[in-house]
């Protein structure tokens, strides 16, 4: 049994923004036998009024303030989406425990010898509800898991060690405790060699089967002649080969269509361009070298592949002296700096050509620069005490925060020319303002202003054999379509709660 901590406060982490301060938190026993991925389930909506020329789809994450309660385990629950609605009522219902076993038929790979055989699996087990990038996910071990989530329509997505298993997919509706009996279909081959840049059998490298967000499927490893054989759903099949650790190879990918029982025959091969050296500084204002500055490269294109078929990656700290030495492919890349708790801020280049050994000279990583916010109401009066949590899109994507003065004005330190996603809230005795998200550039000047936008109200209940009873002080955030944090505040006792939502987007002021 593992646990997920809840944290509830007026101000809490903001996925895209990072954490703001004020939280008090609980913690609440999850199953399953490695860490659950602390996710929600669409709940019961009953959602009537409109939303005036408003096409955003809004949705409505609600965490109880407490985990235990008479009617069961209460997990946060998704409720959503929905563009009309303007009161809603939110029926939060008891976790349910799911568990069950996951099998396959292994198909035996040499002729002339039994077919094969039903098998346990282990591998991957995930529940998701599609369009809200919220998932569950525990290990499956000798074909058995278990796990609790949320009631509710999932998507069951089993993601098997077995080389000759696909990855697939099943709708599952969980009510009540479930028992689940998942089973995968047949799949088809995906086969071919391996093979070094001078034409040779790649011996022992694994190849894997990866799915949209690149987790890992089935894999194996290649015999002695550079051949593997896996299974994959009919359609779309992205393989990836992974070099051994420390071959300075890149990682290979191919896109093969699979649609027939003869499965789809991969060939993928190293290209012969061996490595090149690349030599750089990074410094400060005075000349002087900046020691122990994360740094990584990334390539976008390595010579002698295909666009996509190839990439390769390195994390790097530069020396006492500010000094990065590596060598990687020949191709073009992305050099980005990223420090961690130093006052500097973050340097991306892109399309840096490294063809041949190279000396990128002295690269400059300025210190932070403060940045001039000003913050209004819509009757342009400045606002005292409104709140920004900022979050750099490059880097190690550093918080940065900061209350306005007296002048409705701050001066920010944040990396100067870099783009920073912001959330904006109004004073805490400005209730008749909606908080903001705005994406400011680091060094410009900016005037923020906060409106009225539109009232969102409710009422969070709890499933109840004699009927829903309010549910108190449970948090509860408003989410756009992209799942950007617009809003968030506590029900009180009667589990009524009310919020302003600035539905103007968060595009550059």
């Amino acid at each position: 049994m593992t646990t997920a901590r809840h944290v509830l406060c007026l101000s809490l982490l903001v996925p895209s923004l990072g954490a703001v301060s004020g939280c008090a938190s609980s913690e609440v026993a999850l199953g399953g036998s490695r860490g659950d991925v602390d996710t929600d389930a669409p709940a019961d909506v009953d959602d009537t009024g409109l939303f005036e020329d408003t096409p955003t789809q809004l949705r409505l994450v609600v965490e109880p303030a407490s985990e235990t309660a008479p009617e069961g385990l209460l997990l946060p629950q998704t409720f959503g989406p929905y563009t009309d609605a303007r009161n809603i009522t939110a029926i939060l219902k008891p976790a349910v425990d799911v568990s069950g076993t996951a099998s396959a038929f292994i198909p035996d790979p040499w002729p002339g010898v039994l077919p094969g055989a039903s098998e346990f699996l282990d591998g991957v087990l995930r529940l998701s509800v599609p369009a809200t990038g919220r998932r569950w996910e525990t290990e499956i071990l000798d074909g058995a898991f278990f796990l609790t989530v949320p009631p509710g329509a999932w998507v069951a997505t089993v993601f098997p060690d077995a080389a000759l298993v696909p990855i697939w997919t099943e709708s599952v509706d969980l009510g009540v405790a479930t028992e689940l009996t998942l089973e995968a279909p047949d799949g088809l081959p995906v086969w071919g060699q391996v093979t070094t840049g001078g034409g040779s059998p790649a011996t022992g490298v694994t190849v894997s089967i990866v799915d949209l967000e690149g987790v890992r499927g089935p894999h194996t490893v290649t015999d002695d002649q550079g051949w593997y054989e896996l299974r994959a759903p009919a359609g779309l099949a992205t393989v990836e080969v992974s070099p051994v650790t420390g071959s300075r190879l890149p990682t290979l990918r191919a896109t093969p269509i699979v649609s027939s029982e003869d499965g789809a025959r991969t060939n993928l091969a190293w290209a012969n361009t061996g490595t090149v050296a690349v030599a750089l500084r990074l410094v400060d204002e005075d000349d002087q070298g900046l020691g122990g500055m994360p740094l990584s490269l990334r390539s976008e294109r390595l010579d002698g592949y295909g666009a996509g078929n190839a990439s390769w990656s390195v994390e790097l700290t530069s020396d006492s002296r500010g000094f990065v030495d590596v060598r990687v492919p020949p191709g073009a890349w992305r050099l980005e700096v990223g420090p961690e708790d130093a006052p500097r801020s973050s340097r991306a280049l892109d399309g840096v050509s490294i063809t041949e050994d190279i000396d990128l000279g002295d690269i400059l990583v300025p210190l932070l620069d403060p940045t001039p916010i000003t913050v209004a109401s819509h009757a342009a009066l400045p606002l005292v005490d409104a709140a920004l949590t900022c979050r750099e899109r490059i880097g190690r994507q550093r918080t940065f925060l900061g209350r306005t003065g007296e002048d409705g004005t701050l001066d920010l330190a944040l990396p100067d020319g870099v783009l920073v996603d912001c959330f904006v809230s109004p004073p805490s005795d400005r209730d008749d303002l909606a908080p903001r998200r705005v994406t400011l550039t680091g060094g410009v000047a900016v005037g923020l202003t906060l409106g009225p936008g539109e009232i969102l109200q409710g009422q969070v209940l709890v499933d109840n054999d004699a009927g829903p009873r309010a549910e108190a002080l449970a948090v509860v955030r408003v989410l756009d379509d992209d799942g950007n944090l617009l809003a968030q505040t506590l029900s009180d006792e009667s589990g009524a709660f009310q919020v302003r939502i600035d539905l103007s987007g968060s595009a550059s002021p």
